[in-house]
């Protein structure tokens, strides 16, 4: 489980039923240098009281904007039901120079797919 490679760079956020989990590592690629600084939110599911990871993880960009980490991941958060997710990635806009700007992803966990990109920020 996924769960054993997390130190002090995770956030973790439950939906309203209590059966679904998402662990956002916002300095995490599997298989990628973790000096790329990239993320990754895996999605765990409670199905007849067993907890089961989702296969398919959401990865943030791999490449680094502007020299710096996207921090992919910083900030997760389910709605009530558990469709949908949202994902900050604080270090994703390329004309960044502090925390104060990136982009929040939306995700459908019915069919898996990214739904919005939002910037957000002191800048907007």
């Amino acid at each position: 489980m996924v769960l054993g490679v997390i130190w002090n760079s995770q956030q973790i956020t439950v939906n309203g039923e209590g059966n679904v989990v998402a662990v956002g590592l916002f300095y995490i690629v599997p298989g990628v240098p973790t000096t790329v600084n990239s993320g990754v939110v895996y999605v765990f599911y409670q199905v007849g009281g067993v907890w089961v990871q989702n296969p398919a993880a959401i990865r943030g960009p791999v490449v680094p904007v502007n020299g710096r980490n996207t921090e992919f991941g910083r900030f997760v958060c389910l709605d009530g039901m558990g469709i949908k997710l949202l994902v900050g990635a604080p270090g994703e806009l390329a004309e960044r120079d502090s925390l104060q700007t990136g982009l929040v992803h939306e995700y459908d966990l019915g069919s898996y797919r990214s739904l919005a990109v939002t910037k957000f920020g002191l800048a907007f």
